[in-house]
């Protein structure tokens, strides 16, 4: 019987990195490469050489990958290789094949849209072959190697060279193509949080938290970020007044859905996977990288955790829901990350993540005070002029509530 269920996972991971691979290489010749798009990695760099060249970006790719292959099996082994080789051979061949049967044929001439479906099915593609449990090669193999020389850390060099290829490509593509290339994703709609939205084209959010808050307003984010550099004793790296700005004038962001599962493809195989964490707002979302092993929980997990609305609010989440929310995401701790790093650093040192203990005390916590089982007391508002508040707390972290706010509400 185990026997036959490992024979069945091998098919069913075979098969997925097979359709990933195809998919990929669909969303580059039909989306990508006609709009002359940018992205990151082995792809962007073939790209790159393909539109420097007039040659096969195909082709290029494979001879790419094949070189970095032999790399990375001499230096990281033969079992790390042997996990890079089917991506290693299946997108170029895949590449080729599309472009062959395309033959310059084009889907649409909206960049627009070839960007949004690029992105759509690179990240999906790319989401099959990982949690297949394969590589998908080519610069992924430069960072683990430098890793293992120097033990420079791979999300750092991976960022580096990811940048450096976008610039290559930015040197000699249209502004606007270059532009597309950059998407703004939101966890929450919280005023700190939203402050750049205005200079941004496009971002993706939670329809959870439309309309519920103010996210335009200057002096709300200036006032906040005052308060916490002054609080903080720490130095803030930017003046309030002149970096904090209005939106322009005629600014007109269009928004996207964030949606729980849904991924966001970084270049050289990064793909970020976005997940609901109700309980700060209704539309919460917590950001999950598995290439670098980085949870960014924007303030879904906080030494300071506020559930300060109630029932017959429309922001109102309870405690109990958000326990939940907070159960399954810290479920894929040692799975899918191992580090969590928030939207303020202000009770840390500036860039350190969270301790190893925030998650699970917040749990406790909530989980204290959906039993019943609890010892509240009160403390002062955040903020000047800001009234008492009624606080849990446990170890660092300490978490805002209100008594009716504690449980959903009985139907």
């Amino acid at each position: 019987m185990k026997s036959t269920r490992r024979w069945q996972q091998l098919l069913l991971n075979s098969l997925a990195i097979i359709l990933g691979n195809a998919l990929y290489s669909l969303a580059v010749a039909l989306f990508l490469e006609p709009a002359g798009l940018i992205t990151g990695g082995a792809t962007g760099i073939a790209l790159a050489f393909g539109r420097l060249t007039g040659l096969s970006v195909s082709g290029f790719l494979f001879l790419f990958n094949m070189s970095m292959l032999v790399w990375g099996w001499a230096v990281l082994g033969k079992k790390f290789a042997l996990n890079t080789l089917a991506s290693s051979v299946l997108s170029p061949a895949f590449l080729a094949l599309f472009e062959r049967l395309l033959d310059g044929r084009v889907l649409t001439e909206d960049i627009f849209l070839c960007t949004i479906f690029s992105g759509l099915g690179i990240g999906v593609a790319l989401g099959m072959v990982i949690r297949a449990g394969a590589s998908t090669g080519g610069m992924d193999i430069p960072p683990l190697v430098l890793q293992k020389w120097f033990r420079w850390p791979v999300s750092i060099t991976m960022m580096l060279f990811d940048i450096a290829i976008l610039l290559v490509q930015a040197a000699f593509s249209q502004p606007e193509q270059v532009l597309y290339g950059i998407v703004l994703v939101i966890t929450h709609a919280h005023g700190d949080h939203v402050g750049g939205l205005g200079w941004f084209d496009d971002y993706y959010m939670n329809k959870e938290d439309v309309g519920k808050y103010a996210m335009e307003g200057v002096d709300f984010r200036r006032q906040y970020a005052g308060f916490i550099a002054q609080r903080s004793g720490k130095e803030y790296a930017y003046n309030v007044e002149e970096d904090i700005r209005p939106w322009p004038a005629d600014a007109k962001p269009v928004r996207h859905d964030l949606e729980d599962g849904q991924t966001f493809d970084l270049g050289g195989g990064r793909i970020v996977t976005a997940m609901r964490a109700p309980g700060h707002t209704p539309g919460s979302m917590v950001l999950i990288d598995p290439t670098t092993r980085i949870l960014f929980a924007g303030d879904a997990c906080n030494c300071n955790t506020l559930f300060g609305s109630l029932p017959g609010d429309p922001t109102f989440v309870s405690v109990e829901t958000a326990g939940k929310a907070l159960k399954d995401i810290y479920a894929l701790k040692g799975k899918m990350w191992d580090k969590c790093y928030n939207g303020h650093h202000d009770f840390r040192p500036l860039g350190a993540p969270l301790a190893d203990d925030v998650m699970p005390n917040l749990i406790d916590l909530c989980d204290q005070l959906v039993s019943g089982n609890y010892e509240a007391k009160t403390v002062p508002g955040m903020f000047p002029n800001m009234p008492e508040r009624t606080v849990v707390t446990k170890g660092t972290v300490m978490v805002t509530f209100k008594e009716g706010g504690i449980h959903e509400p009985k139907k």
